[in-house]
């Protein structure tokens, strides 16, 4: 039974492997790749920039235009240059400075939105690292606890045949070994989906699936 279990851990550990082994991360590692990769993110930061360019449109409108005449007076047989500057005061003290208000909030808006994006990112990718953390710590004391379990078993098993200890003793034994298993395998279970939370978090399984 207990070879049975090896290949049986073994089996479960290379389907890990293969799911789970393209990229490992750190929590420092898992926060940076999640602000780089994170869809909320990037739509925010796209925002800022579109933010960005409306700003700069509206400020053209402050801009004075310039214009430059060449002349020439055949009178007084002079070259001459003029420059001309012009504005428009109606747009530049009403529809342009609205304009450029409503654009500086955007953007300040827009800041304010990817700061509170990321700030929960982090702190997603922060539960999200610990909880998988734990999985795996706990996934090392149950299968230790279960290796314990079947030998145990195993050493009841040739008690009771050589009638040291009775049939209750030898069926709690049993009954010991299954739970053991039993609480192994929703831990496996639990491991996995907290490796898919983990990934989700930090948008690495979106771009696995691109």
């Amino acid at each position: 039974m207990l070879g049975k279990f090896l290949i049986s851990f073994l089996l479960i550990i290379f389907a890990f492997t293969v799911l789970f082994a393209e990229q490992e991360f750190n929590l420092k590692e898992a926060i940076d790749y999640a602000l780089g990769h994170n869809s909320n993110i990037l739509i925010n930061r796209n925002k800022i920039e579109k933010a960005k360019v409306t700003l700069k449109d509206a400020q053209r409108h402050f801009s004075p235009n310039l214009s430059l005449q060449l002349g020439y007076g055949p009178l007084s047989d002079r070259r001459g240059i003029g420059i001309g500057v012009s504005q428009d005061l109606g747009r530049l003290f009403n529809g342009s400075k609205k304009e450029k208000d409503l654009a500086y909030l955007d953007l300040d808006s827009a800041r304010e939105e990817l700061s509170l994006v990321e700030q929960q990112v982090i702190r997603e990718v922060t539960t999200a690292f610990n909880t998988l953390e734990k999985s795996k710590l706990l996934l090392k004391l149950k299968e230790a606890s279960y290796l314990d379990s079947q030998k145990s078993l195993d050493l009841a098993k040739e008690k009771f045949n050589l009638g040291v200890i009775s049939m209750d003793e030898f069926l709690a034994k049993q009954e010991a070994e299954r739970l053991s298993e039993f609480e192994f395998q929703e831990v496996q279970n639990e491991l996995q989906e907290n490796y898919l939370l983990f990934y989700q978090a930090i948008g690495y399984k979106e771009e696995r699936d691109d």
